[in-house]
Formats: C-alpha cells, sequence, structure tokens
C-alpha cells in the first residue's frame, strides 16, 4: 500500500509552484535570470489576475532580463 493522498490548499499550490518553479529564476530581493520577487510584486500588487495571465504568456517587457518561457499553470 502507497501513502494516501491528501489535498492541499491553494496556498499550498501556490507556494509549491513558487519554490518549484519560480525560484529556478527570481530570488525574493537580488537579480539572477529574472527580476527580483519584490520588483514583480510592486507590479501586481493590485492585478494578481494580471499575473497569472503574465506567467501563462510572457511577453519581453525588459530589456534588461530575457524573456520568461510560458509556465501554462494550472488554475482550478
Amino acid at each position: 500500500m502507497g501513502a494516501e493522498h491528501r489535498l492541499i490548499s491553494d496556498r499550498e499550490r501556490g507556494e509549491l509552484a513558487y519554490l518549484g518553479i519560480c525560484t529556478g529564476c527570481h530570488s525574493y530581493a537580488g537579480h539572477l535570470i529574472g527580476p527580483p520577487v519584490q520588483v514583480i510584486q510592486a507590479l501586481y500588487r493590485d492585478n494578481p489576475e494580471a499575473l497569472a495571465d503574465y506567467i501563462d504568456a510572457p511577453l519581453k517587457r525588459r530589456s534588461d532580463f530575457p524573456e520568461m518561457p510560458p509556465k501554462k499553470l494550472s488554475r482550478s
């Protein structure tokens, strides 16, 4: 018998996506491949749906960072 499946909350799903995907290119305050999370939070503070849309279909917006590849995150 294997381990039982457990349901995870939307918050946990978001944390797992951030840790497993976003942190490969973004740090909280420093410059890696992508811009710092602090900058992204400031840009999308009042519109988290726009951030999700950008993650699904990013466009090159900054000359100092490469274009982000699309992630096509599930939103259920």
